[in-house]
This record gives structure tokens, C-alpha cells and sequence, in this order.
């Protein structure tokens, strides 16, 4: 066929595909543009295989910093899916959601979430209120909200997220401790400390479940346990875990500095807090906590 003939495009496709599992992200991007540039030569630019391609060339820009040319894909096969028939609402739906997404984390917060709105739209509509994919699409929209000061609206969304992976079972554990320690790190952050341990020390149970104990997600359970424990002056049970968390990241090395740089933050700030509170030295007793020795 040679090699810039249409009859390429699917070998590409799958070409690409392999490589990006492979991790070869540099050589993945190069055979998925000639398939798409195969498909825009045949003027098959305008139907599901083609959008379908679309998607998967902005989720791998997207996965190496090329927010802008990402976006541009995903404008361009979202209008593809919105011609095509009821079948294809699924993939509209997720295309909508990573649109959203990427817009949220570019501070186009109004337009972010009109799209992941209209994403849990679909889902609710195609696969009912109880499903995995409307938790997904809440949990995607609470987080927009709360990065966006609207914490007050994450907190139902993320609690009926918990409660339809709850009701999903063990192929969803993952998700629930996600959605549960989402949840805590909302209300810990809101004064709800009450509310909020449960809901990380069940993240943490959850994904001890799931993954080795010294992995990246434990870690970050950790991280925000310990924060929880700092903020609510238990500063050697959040030094405790704060250390688990540290020498998780530092096993890992270089893959990911900035989170043990927040692990090692949170613990010079527990040893700041420790410090003051001894400078300050202990509380004179107030004539409201005596208690008369009559009432035992």
C-alpha cells in the first residue's frame, strides 16, 4: 500500500497505542499524528474512528504537558460525537469529561465545569443514577468546584460518589478510597474534623487493600492524615505518619520530588507547632474548668 496509504491508518493506531503503553510517549505522539493525517488526507475526518483517534492523541498530549494542542483535539472530536447516533453518547460523555478537566486545571473554571455537567448529564441518562461512571463524573466536578473555592458544593457530590462506589463493590475499592479520602481532605480543610478521619483512615484501609504498602497512593493517604493530625494539635501521631509518607517518596526518588517536599513541609511545620506550644508553656487553669470535688 506504501506508507502514507490510508489503509495505514489502523496499524498506526495500534502502533501508537503499544508504544504509549510502552511509555515511549515520544514515539507514540509520532504514529498517531500520521494516522490522523492518513484519515484527514481521505477525507474520513468526520466520523467515530477518526474522533475516536482524536481522543486518544489528546489524552497522550495531554499526559506530556501539551495542554493547548490537547484541547484543540478535543474540540475537535467532541462535535463528531454530537452528530453521531445515541450509541456513541458514551464516548461523548468522556470526551466532555477530559475536556472539562483540562480546562478546570487551566483556570477556565466556568467552562470546565459546563462541560463536566454535561458529562454526568449523559452518564445519568444512559447508564442510571447508581452507576460507576456518574460517580467518576461527580468526583471529576467536586474537584472543580473545591479547587475553585466551592467547597460547599463538593462535599454532596463527593459523598454521593462514595455512596454509589460503596453500593458497586470490590471492583470499585480503588475508586471508593479515592472518592472517601477526597471527601476527608474537603472536610478536613472546611473544620470538619470530625467527619474528616473517618473518612481518611477508611481511604487508607481501602487502599492498603489495593496496593503494596509502599505505594504512591498510601503515601498520600498518609499525607493527609497527617495534616488532619497537625491541624488538630495530635503532633506525634501526625509526626508518626508524616514519616511513612516521607520514606515512601524517598524509596521512589526523583519520581516524584514535589510531594516529598509537601511530606518533609508538614513535618517542619508539626516540629514548629511543637515548638511554639512549648514556648508558650502550659495553660494557666480557668476558673470555668474547676470542677466541685462534690460532683465527682
Amino acid at each position: 500500500f506504501g506508507v502514507d496509504s490510508p489503509k495505514t491508518t489502523r496499524p498506526l493506531t495500534t502502533l501508537g497505542t503499544i508504544l504509549r503503553d510502552l511509555g515511549r510517549a515520544g514515539d507514540a505522539e509520532r504514529q498517531l499524528r500520521r494516522a490522523l493525517a492518513h484519515r484527514d488526507a481521505a477525507r474520513d475526518g468526520s466520523d467515530v474512528a477518526t474522533a475516536s483517534l482524536l481522543v486518544n492523541l489528546a489524552h497522550l498530549l495531554r499526559a506530556t504537558d501539551q495542554s493547548d494542542e490537547a484541547e484543540a483535539m478535543l474540540r475537535r472530536a467532541i462535535p463528531i460525537y454530537e452528530q453521531q447516533s445515541v450509541e456513541d453518547d458514551l464516548s461523548l460523555a468522556a470526551s466532555l469529561g477530559t475536556l472539562g478537566q483540562l480546562l478546570g486545571r487551566t483556570n477556565r473554571a466556568a467552562e470546565g465545569e459546563e462541560m463536566l455537567r454535561r458529562s454526568l448529564a449523559i452518564y445519568e441518562k444512559a447508564r442510571g443514577l447508581e452507576d460507576a461512571s456518574v460517580a467518576n463524573a461527580l468526583a471529576l466536578l467536586a474537584e472543580l468546584l473545591d479547587t475553585n473555592g466551592r467547597a460547599a458544593e463538593s462535599v454532596p457530590m463527593l459523598a454521593r460518589a462514595v455512596s454509589i462506589y460503596e453500593r458497586c463493590g470490590d471492583a470499585h475499592r480503588a475508586d471508593l478510597a479515592m472518592a472517601a479520602g477526597a471527601l476527608g481532605r474537603v472536610l478536613r480543610d472546611s473544620g470538619r474534623m470530625a467527619e474528616a478521619e473517618p473518612l481518611l483512615l477508611r481511604a487508607l484501609a481501602l487502599d492498603a487493600q489495593v496496593y503494596p504498602a509502599d505505594h504512591e497512593m498510601i503515601a498520600l493517604d498518609l499525607l493527609r492524615l497527617g495534616k488532619l493530625r497537625r491541624m488538630a494539635n495530635r503532633l506525634d501521631e501526625s509526626r508518626e505518619v508524616l514519616m511513612r509518607a516521607k520514606a515512601i517518596y524517598e524509596r521512589m526518588g526523583d519520581s516524584d520530588r514535589s510531594k516529598l517536599s509537601w511530606a518533609t513541609e508538614e513535618l517542619e511545620r508539626v516540629n514548629e507547632q511543637e515548638r511554639q506550644m512549648r514556648e508558650a508553656g502550659p495553660r494557666l487553669p480557668d476558673a470555668r474548668d474547676a470542677t466541685p470535688a462534690t460532683q465527682g
